[in-house]
């Protein structure tokens, strides 16, 4: 065992940290009740708000000055209230594919809700893509709507 390894079960096994894990535990618990209580609310304003907040934060991410604001900081534009767009989807839309059955690797989650496509690739990091799709895309279905997307034949036999 190496000295840190020692030095932190030490601690975990100590009245002290397992204060701090009762602490961590406690601070999850309120984060997860927050984010359900704003994700209800999100789900009462009706599909017209929805989307317009959705269109809104697109439009903020997709801005010239949002990521120049970034990069010239020498990072990549943070896009968190895309990853709570995908929490909503998950938990209020409708699974659209699932991993197993995904087009190819790097796929992980598409639900749609209201019109809206949101697609959570994971990989060496996390991307949450949101898009407005029609009743005629959704009825389509993933693998007609990807060929679509996509402008040519795929094989999705992963």
């Amino acid at each position: 065992m190496t000295d840190t390894y020692k030095k932190f079960k030490e601690f975990i096994e100590s009245p002290e940290g397992q204060k701090y894990i009762e602490e961590t535990r406690k601070h999850y618990a309120w984060l997860d009740k927050w984010k359900d209580e704003k994700l209800a609310w999100f789900d009462s304003i009706g599909p017209e708000k929805r989307s317009h907040y959705i269109q809104k934060v697109i439009d903020k991410y997709s801005s010239k000055s949002y990521k120049d604001r970034w990069y010239n900081r020498g990072c990549f534009p943070p896009e968190e209230l895309y990853f709570w767009i995908f929490d909503y989807a998950y938990k209020y839309g409708k699974c659209w594919r699932a991993l197993s059955e995904e087009v190819g690797p790097g796929y992980d989650s598409k639900f749609v809700f209201d019109n809206w496509k949101v697609i959570l690739y994971n990989g060496q990091g996390s991307v949450v893509h949101v898009r407005h799709v029609t009743d005629a895309d959704i009825e389509k279905g993933p693998d007609e709507y990807a060929q679509h997307w996509l402008g040519h034949e795929y094989d999705n036999s992963y």
